[in-house]
């Protein structure tokens, strides 16, 4: 005799799956049509490397020790046998790629909701303005489908076996290095998280725990990193940075130290007003949620995944926007269009939809019968429009732009859209 609850998980599985598929078809032909009337590239600088280094760069002799980003190198090197529709080609793989990132999206959300609203999520992950970069001849949507892998893996594995943790963050980054040298940061910042983790929550997370994570983490990345390297480019696999090497100088002069740390500052503080200005409600669900990993586990099992969750994003963000902004100092001024009013978002844009799933959660774990006392709903809308409007006047010093910062980009030029999203913050509270 059949179970009509194991019955009704496995209908409502293959529905969500099913409505997965149906939006990955829906988007490959919509986003196909719009490049379609796109018959040139946008960011010439930019899509002419990757496209030369993708078509020709494997070859003898070639330039690709210079850009050390062999699988997408090889990944996009079939585009040459388009011909002079090339550039299509490799915006077809863009579309693909996206759409692939909505099954990890999905198992993402999962972990924290139901079906119905994990698919919603991850629809609208992929229908943000980071779909504008499946247009790009470059590594950015192949990046976003590995990161979310990353995401799922790590969440979903957090409270499993530490080696295996620790294989997955090892492995996965090393193919994120791959497709983009920034996987190092991102590698980088897992690696605070899990140590941030076994700091605050030290029965859960003990000391043996964090060695075992390290330990693995320690030995699969360069085992794959310089293995799948060098069976994809030979001897030139072995370079872990190529060009990108020294694009983020230490501050060796003491001297110009306090000027570097306060541009530093400067041009963080523009990417927080961004983030601020943009996800301020689920910032603030994040910083509310952290101060429950301190407590015993009995007490706080129930939204222990949400406060993990919440750290996570935190630390991550926390990162992106430090290295970052470091990095825009170092290259300002080599380039006309290297200033420090140019906030360099897609670094960080793939990891946005954490805020959509943070939000979503939070919604989902709350009673329907809780009500916020009158005195917290004063004291939380108080401190979000003060963060609202504090964004909107700092951002006045920086210019987001569509390549960059395609979300941000995407506000600022409709000041109506700018004033709903304030008031909806406000509402939702």
């Amino acid at each position: 005799m059949t179970n009509p609850d194991l019955d009704s998980s496995k209908t409502s599985k293959s529905l969500a799956l099913l409505a997965l598929l149906i939006i990955g078809l829906g988007a490959i032909v919509l986003l196909t049509l719009l490049h379609l009337a796109l018959p040139f590239p946008f960011v010439f600088d930019d899509e002419y490397r990757y496209s030369q280094l993708a078509r020709y760069g494997l070859l003898p002799g070639s330039r690709v020790a210079m850009f050390p980003i062999f699988l997408y190198l090889s990944t996009f090197s079939w585009v040459s046998s388009c011909g002079e529709g090339f550039l299509q080609c490799a915006r077809f793989m863009n579309v693909l790629f996206l759409v692939a990132s909505l099954l990890p999206l999905y198992r993402t959300a999962r972990l924290f909701m139901h079906r119905t609203l994990a698919v919603v999520i991850a629809a609208f992950a992929i229908a943000a303005p980071v779909h504008t970069y499946t247009a790009y001849f470059m590594a950015e949507t192949m990046y976003f489908f590995l990161f979310w892998i990353f995401v799922w893996f790590v969440l979903s594995h957090l409270r499993g076996n530490p080696l295996q943790l620790g294989s997955g963050i090892g492995a996965i980054g090393a193919l994120l290095t791959l497709v983009k040298p920034h996987g190092l940061v991102l590698l980088g910042a897992a690696t605070v998280f899990v140590l941030v983790l076994a700091i605050v929550c030290r029965r859960t997370y003990p000391l043996r725990w964090l060695s075992k994570v390290l330990i693995a983490v320690a030995l699969s990345f360069p085992v794959l990193r310089f293995g799948l390297g060098y069976i994809l480019a030979g001897r030139a696999g072995f370079d872990l940075l190529g060009a990108y090497r020294g694009q983020v100088a230490p501050m060796a002069n003491l001297a110009a130290l306090p000027s570097q740390l306060a541009k530093v500052l400067h041009v963080a503080w523009g990417h927080m007003a961004g983030l601020i200005f943009l996800f301020s409600v689920p910032i603030a669900i994040c910083v509310s949620h952290l101060p429950r990993l301190a407590r015993p586990e009995p007490e706080r099992s129930s939204g222990a995944d949400l406060a993990e969750l919440s750290l996570f994003t935190i630390v991550l963000f926390g990162v992106f926007v430090a290295f970052f902004s470091k990095f825009t100092v170092d290259i300002a001024g080599k380039g006309p269009y290297e200033t420090l009013t140019r906030l360099h978002a897609r670094y960080y844009d793939f990891a946005l939809p954490l805020f959509l799933i943070i939000t979503a959660a939070f919604m989902e774990s709350v009673q329907p019968a809780f009500v916020p006392r009158l005195r917290s709903r004063v004291i939380v809308v108080v401190v979000l429009v003060a963060g609202i409007v504090g964004s909107v006047f700092s951002l006045r010093a920086f210019t987001p732009v569509f390549i960059d910062d395609p979300e941000l980009a995407w506000v600022a030029v409709s000041p109506r859209l700018l004033v709903l999203l304030g008031a909806a913050a406000v509402v939702l509270v």
